[in-house]
């Protein structure tokens, strides 16, 4: 089990901010297989005729170095 005191200091060095857009007519939507494949597999990139996913994330991190990014996740009811 982690430590909240580990955790807090992971957040203090690595947290980093995020942009994204957010597709609100695949809100509510099951993923598709290409977007399950892209996010499983780090070589598979989306094709420009694919579905767009229903989020882009844009973050501010150097490749290679850690990062801890927050997100508030919306299911249910909580996302209308």
């Amino acid at each position: 089990m982690l430590k909240t005191e580990e955790v807090e200091k992971w957040e203090k060095l690595w947290a980093t901010r995020a942009r994204w857009a957010e597709n609100t007519e695949a809100a509510g939507r099951p993923y598709t297989e290409v977007e399950g494949r892209a996010g499983s597999n780090p070589v598979y990139k989306l094709k420009e005729n694919d579905p767009l996913p229903q989020r882009l994330y844009e973050l501010a991190a150097k490749t290679g170095t850690p990062l801890i990014l927050t997100l508030l996740l919306r299911y249910g009811n909580s996302a209308n």
